[in-house]
């Protein structure tokens, strides 16, 4: 690692000579390089030479032979570029201090390549920075002229081998910017640990916080956030100034130039992992139109037959056998994020399980969406691509990420109900499972805030987002809740037999989550509760205030076709009725379809406490079980009077109404008008029922359907697909001669013998 003799051989020339025609091959076949072609390359190896001659006179002041050496290098380097070779040597000949410090960086700012700079001239560069010959200065602008000309050198593993030397410079406040900046780009999940962190964080205190120094503690907390517990601002998008614009597009117009002269498919194109430091604008747009990273692993340029590779790079497995049998040494992205566009790297995570990981995931996250939500001034379509990632990782490991949980709790707050809203609204339906009063004060505020000050067609989607919020719960949340407490409770257990002090900052690891996360410890099924009840509260005002809107009360019927049937087809033992109000707006408005689910609903909740009467772990929760009883056979004795007995204003109901005032109203048989054949719901399917039955000539009304006609009326309506109403009677209607009585006396029998 020391710094190679000058040398003054020809042979230097001679592979400056053959790397510029290499670049042309085509049209070195046509013609021999010109006569002016060999005068340049003849006057770049004169000055060359200059500078290696030990008897070459240094001073600056009337050297003609050094400024003319000196133009000479730079109109070549700016022209053509300069081989690998000459770099090698000008490297040696400027951080050496032979010659002055204005020589030297002259010499510095213009070590443009030819094709590509060799890796030595980097790693001879520090080596020279250890013998403390140039100065600070000359120092500081060969770390500079490094991560200016990063992408094009021809590799980075022997500058990454010195890694912890470099890191040494954050000592001197002169070298620190460009230092941290080389570092950054350098780093590795490996290269992050305790001790360097802990140095990074004793050099802010000395110095105050410096951009730099954030910069390089932010890609370490990417790949380590369990060692950096700093808080990073989450606006910070540029840590390295550009300071000499002039150099950095000297180096741009190099790379134009390489770019051009080489073919598309060559072998030496640089990996796109790798960033453009020199073009600050270029990485500012790309980030704009993408901001999730591709996938990228560290070993990806190397060598597969190489020493080096312990693990295989995610990128090079090109089926699911290759996956299975590399499934233990496959190499995680330096990118966690990356996590968010390959779904074999999301199988990865999922059955790894692995804390970093999800960590490095939840930090950028948490950068990302507060850059390209909060701070961004409008909806674009790279936040919805984002966001769409987003949800399909969510829907993939079926759970929520913590960190979007906690961001969308902030961003409800000032949320319009517009920006970005089907994104928000899935999201928000795969919540975790909290406390009520959490969740109610969290979430659900800001969205009754919006949901009355709305239109119908957003109280639509959040009552379909409450619903598939339910969902989740009972599919999915209420079992990982359960898990993930026992497994708390074992662990809080062992931890007070240890007498260790420290169990919060221990990840909790469960199967079924793939995030190590700590929950409070409260009864789910009081949560699910309270959320029925709420769901309940706003589908009763909604339907008031938009007038039965038809739409609206669809979607409260599909909460509620969930709610009856969670211990059917969920095994959840719950049970809870809607309020009276929204059955009858279902049953005696005008929509048939409405009228025919909600009769389907009533036979899912008499099914649903026929099963849980019938299971007898169960006995604790019946006593509360039993009010919902009451409330369904109250609900059950109405529908059965109005649409099959015609006995609506009954007076021996609760909602029955005195002979007179019936009278009063002056309407023609009041009690048969929300019967299943003459009420506004059903009324249309009576006419194409008479269509179908009755000549063309003979008048007909609703009434004429009498008892004997109704079970071919029935099979009519099962025909028009009205099953609900047909299932309604089938099962609360039964027959005995000519005596027809509501089978609702189990029900009632189990509700007072209970």
């Amino acid at each position: 690692m020391f710094p190679k003799q000058f040398s003054t051989s020809s042979e230097q020339y001679k592979m400056a000579a053959r790397s510029r025609q290499s670049i042309t091959p085509q049209k070195s076949m046509v013609k021999s390089p010109s006569k002016k072609e060999k005068e340049s390359v003849k006057r770049l190896k004169e000055a060359v030479k200059f500078f290696t001659d030990p008897t070459s006179d240094t001073k600056v002041r009337a050297n003609i032979k050094l400024s003319n050496a000196l133009d000479t290098i730079i109109q070549e380097a700016q022209r053509n570029g300069l081989s690998e070779a000459v770099i090698l040597t000008l490297v040696d000949i400027a951080a050496s201090a032979k010659f002055a410090d204005s020589t030297n960086s002259r010499l510095i700012k213009h070590l443009l390549p030819m094709d590509s700079i060799p890796e030595d001239a980097a790693v001879q560069s520090i080596s020279w920075m250890c013998t403390n010959k140039p100065s600070h200065e000359k120092q500081a602008l060969l770390l500079k002229w490094i991560v200016l000309t990063f992408d094009l050198l021809d590799g980075t593993e022997k500058l990454h081998a010195l890694y912890g030397i470099i890191f040494y410079f954050i000592e001197n406040d002169t070298l620190c910017p460009h230092a941290c900046h080389l570092l950054y780009l350098l780093t590795r999940k490996e290269d992050v640990i305790a001790h360097r962190v802990r140095k990074l964080l004793s050099v802010q205190r000395r110095v105050g916080s410096q951009p730099h120094i954030t910069g390089l503690l932010s890609i370490y907390k990417v790949f380590a956030p369990h060692l950096v517990s700093l808080s990073l601002p989450s606006t910070q998008r540029a840590y390295f100034k550009l300071t000499d614009r002039n150099w950095a597009s000297k180096v741009r117009e190099a790379r134009e130039r390489i770019q051009e002269g080489r073919p598309a498919n060559t072998s030496m194109q640089r990996d796109a992992a790798h960033r453009t430091i020199t073009d600050v604008a270029m990485v500012q747009k790309r980030r704009k139109l993408n901001p999730v990273p591709d996938l990228r692993s560290s070993y990806t340029t190397l060598d597969p037959r190489a020493e080096v590779m312990t693990k295989v790079p995610l990128e090079q497995v090109k089926s699911f056998e290759e996956f299975l049998d590399t499934f233990d040494h496959l190499e995680l992205p330096s990118q966690a994020a990356a996590v968010l566009r390959s779904p074999v790297l999301q199988y990865l995570v999922a059955c790894r399980r692995d804390q970093a990981t999800t960590q490095r995931l939840n930090f950028w996250l948490s950068q990302t969406l507060q850059i390209e939500l909060m701070d961004s001034g409008s909806c674009n379509g790279r936040t919805e691509q984002l966001l769409q990632l987003l949800i399909n990782f969510m829907d993939f490991i079926q759970e929520s990420v913590p960190v979007c949980e906690q961001f969308l709790t902030r961003y409800l707050l000032t949320w319009n109900g517009h920006d970005y809203r089907p994104y928000i609204l899935k999201m928000i339906s795969r919540f975790r499972i909290y406390q009520f009063h959490v969740l109610n004060d969290l979430v659900l505020e800001p969205l009754r805030a919006l949901f009355f000050s709305s239109s119908v067609y957003f109280k639509c989607q959040v009552l379909h987002t409450l619903t598939e919020l339910l969902r989740n719960y009972v599919t999915h949340e209420i079992s990982r809740y359960h898990e993930t407490a026992q497994r708390q409770k074992v662990e809080e257990t062992e931890t007070l037999l240890e007498d260790d002090d420290d169990m919060e900052a221990r990840p909790l690891h469960s199967s079924s989550s793939v995030f190590s996360i700590r929950v409070a410890y409260f009864d789910p099924m009081n949560t699910v509760k309270k959320l029925v009840e709420f769901v309940d509260g706003l589908c009763s005002v909604a339907l008031q205030l938009h007038q039965h809107h038809s739409l609206l009360l669809h979607h409260t019927l599909t909460f509620f076709e969930l709610v009856a049937s969670l211990y059917t087809k969920h095994g959840i033992v719950f049970s809870q009725m809607p309020a009276k109000i929204n059955c009858y707006r279902a049953m005696f408005g005008i929509d048939p379809t409405a009228c025919s689910r909600m009769c389907q609903i009533i036979c899912n909740y008499k099914a649903e406490f026929t099963a849980l009467h019938a299971d007898n772990d169960i006995h604790k929760q019946w006593e509360e079980m039993k009010k919902g009883i009451i409330v369904l056979n109250s609900i059950i004795l109405t529908l059965c009077n109005c649409l099959w007995r015609t006995r609506a204003f009954d007076t021996t109901m609760d909602h029955g109404v005195s002979l007179e005032y019936m009278e009063a109203t002056k309407i023609p048989n009041p009690n048969k008008i929300f019967s299943m054949q003459g009420s506004l719901a059903t009324v249309c399917f009576c006419k194409k029922f008479f269509v179908e039955t009755q000549p063309a000539s003979k008048w007909v009304e609703p009434q004429m359907i009498k008892s004997v006609h109704k079970p071919v009326y029935m099979e009519f309506l099962q025909r028009e697909r009205m099953d609900g109403i047909v299932n309604f009677i089938q099962t609360f209607i039964r027959r005995t001669g000519a005596s027809q009585t509501t089978d609702t006396s189990k029900l009632e029998q189990t509700s007072t013998q209970n």
